[in-house]
């Protein structure tokens, strides 16, 4: 598989399930994860954590270890989720959450085409489980559209319009 996240900073994931020492990487990641009380930030984080969790996931199945890698990247969906649900809090805080809210949007739809290309090639004995990721991954996708429409309601409450369409992408040669 190509290295699906250049775009997103997920070259290489480290440590990976199985190796000694991802106990102390996965005790690293609660550590931080405790420490941050900001739901925007908290948002972010458990963001980049789904990301490196599906490149992991790769990175295993690719190295022969199909369940591994499907066990990976389920938790992976699991962080997408979690991030969701911080988002919301932030909303309910006040906070501007659009800016993250765009990174979820592109995140999401990323996770959906890697994991179709993924349920192609996997093992029959690791479908079911990338199969569920993909259910996951298309609810993260309903919820940030939810996220969205709820913003664009309570814009049009206020009297606003409606922003207009991007223009067109005029491509050069």
């Amino acid at each position: 598989f190509p290295l699906f996240f250049q775009d997103l900073g997920c070259f290489w994931p480290g440590i990976l399930p199985g190796h000694p020492l991802y106990p102390v990487k996965m005790l690293r990641d609660k550590i931080f994860d405790w420490f941050i009380k900001d739901p925007l930030k908290k948002a972010e984080y458990h963001l980049l954590m789904a990301d490196k969790r599906l490149n992991a996931g790769l990175f295993l199945i690719n190295k022969g270890k199909p369940e591994l890698g499907e066990s990976t990247i389920s938790k992976g969906e699991k962080y997408l989720e979690n991030g969701l649900s911080e988002l919301q809090k932030a909303k309910a805080a006040g906070k501007d959450i659009t800016p993250v809210l765009g990174k979820f949007s592109l995140a999401t739809l990323k996770h959906q085409e890697v994991l179709g290309e993924l349920l192609e090639k996997v093992p029959e004995a690791a479908k079911t489980g990338i199969q569920n990721a993909l259910e996951k991954s298309q609810k993260g996708i309903q919820r940030v559209q939810e996220l969205q429409g709820i913003k664009l309601e309570e814009k049009l409450k206020g009297g606003a319009t409606p922003p207009p369409p991007p223009p067109p992408v005029r491509r050069t040669q």
